[in-house]
Parts: structure tokens; sequence; C-alpha cells
């Protein structure tokens, strides 16, 4: 990945027996504007059909199917195999929103060069595609993404040299991308754009619904740890600060986007039930 090729997107997407909703990413990364995209999907070993649905693309997409750590070492290892200039990291369940996200992202690197990693906001919607939630997440501030983890794997996108610099790391199951970002941004800068540019979908076999709350819990206190991060009355106090100022911002992307409620959402374009 040492010779990045300069106007290529690369779209890294991990994968594990999720054939009722990989073909929606995927026809989401495939169907953007920008001419020059590389999807490459790492599969765990997949059972359920998601091979049959990979075949139908051919060479528009580069896939390997075996068996893996976990997500964190998928992620690696499409990483490794990334040959694009700015990479982004997509869930095989989520989506991006619109067919204009590589082009508005592309645009932005361009305009700083200062800048290794360019995060936005981000939909949450149901099984079917309905629009649930709307979040412009914050500036970057690194004592509040301590707090939050308002920068996530699919409503951002980096620079290659930052994955080369930089793994996942496979021992974090349920807060893996927001403890690699917490590294990521203590030595490159991140840049926040107000564009809604992915979809988290919100279904009852997801990670984050599925693992205990013991397990989060314990993954919290191992970041935590590696941080630097110490819990004390300060440090609650400020949590709490920080939270109502989100909620409040929360709150106004949400007015600001009232419109997408009754209007057709231009991700359905991605669904394939649509």
């Amino acid at each position: 990945m040492s010779s990045c090729e300069t106007s290529l997107v690369s779209i890294v997407m991990p994968s594990l027996n999720q054939a009722q909703f990989i073909e929606d990413a995927i026809r989401s990364v495939l169907g953007q504007t920008y001419p020059s995209v590389e999807l490459v999907i790492v599969d765990g070993g997949s059972t359920d059909g998601t091979l049959e649905i990979l075949k139908r693309y051919g060479e528009r997409v580069r896939w390997v199917s075996e068996p893996d750590g976990g997500q964190g070492d998928a992620v690696n290892k499409g990483m490794a195999m990334a040959r694009g200039a700015i990479i982004g990291w997509l869930n095989s369940d989520d989506f991006y929103f619109d067919r204009d996200v590589f082009s508005h992202v592309v645009q932005l690197f361009e305009a700083h060069p200062d800048v290794d990693l360019v995060y936005g906001g981000l939909a949450y919607v149901g099984l079917q595609g309905e629009l649930l939630h709307v979040r412009i997440p914050p500036e970057h501030n690194p004592s509040m993404l301590q707090r939050i983890a308002y920068i996530v794997n699919s409503n951002t996108f980096f620079r290659c040299v930052v994955a080369e610099r930089h793994k996942v790391n496979p021992t974090f199951q349920y807060i893996l991308d927001h403890e690699y970002f917490l590294r990521v941004t203590q030595e490159h800068r991140a840049l926040r754009t107000r564009k809604i540019l992915a979809c988290f979908r919100v279904q009852p076999e997801a990670k984050t619904q599925v693992m205990s709350s013991i397990l989060k819990d314990e993954e919290r206190h191992r970041r935590n740890a590696a941080h630097g991060i110490e819990i004390n009355l300060k440090f609650r106090l400020v949590t709490y600060w920080y939270r109502v100022i989100y909620k409040m911002q929360l709150w106004q992307g949400e007015c600001q986007h009232w419109r997408l409620w009754r209007q057709p959402k231009p991700y359905e374009a991605f669904l394939s039930s649509s």
C-alpha cells in the first residue's frame, strides 16, 4: 500500500453472513458518481449466500473469503489490500447516503492537503430503510471524542497514510472503530463536513445490539487504560456537559434536515427492495 493510486477511492468492507444486507452496501459503493472506485470485501467465511452475491459482481468487486480473527482482523486485511489514496471503511449492513458522497469527500481532501481524515453526518435507518434519525457530528474536539464516539467507521474517510501507520486493534469488538480513531486523530488532522455521508442500519442482529453490557464495559476499561483516560469526578462532570451540548447539536441537525422525512430519500436507489 506504499504506492497509493492518487485518484482512487478504496472502500474496505468486512463481512460475515450478511447476505440480507450486503448488496445494499455494494450498490451504494458502485453507484457513486465518482469514477475511480475500488471495493475490497473481506469475508470471514460466510455460509448464508453472501458468496453467491459477490460472484455476481465479477471483477467490479475484489473479495476474499476465509476464516479470520474477527472484524478488526478483516479490516486490517482489507486495508493492506486497498490501493487507493483515500480509504473508507463500511460495514456490510450499512450503506452510503447518496451518489455524490465520494466526489464530495475527494474535493475536501484536495482543498485541504493538511487534512488526513474527513468525517460527516450519519443517518440512522431501520430494517426497511426508513429514516429514524439524522446526526450531524460536531467539529473535532479531542476531549469530546474521548467521551462520545461521533467519529465512527461508516461516516469517515482517511488518506492511505493513516492505514499505513495505524492498524485496527483486533482485540476490540464493540468499540474498535472508536478506539482506532482516538489513536488516529492524535497524529492526523480531522475535518468535519455537515453533509450526510452514510447510513447506519439499526437491526436486531447488529453487534452493538447483541453484545453483552459486561463485555462492552470491559472494552471501555481497556480503551481508557490504553489512552490514559482517568474516570474521576471531573471527567464525569465534563462528560455530562459535553453530552448536553452534543444532544442539542443533534437536535439542531435533525431540524435542519426535516425535509428528508417528507421526500424520497437519496439512498433508496441503493436498496435491493427499491
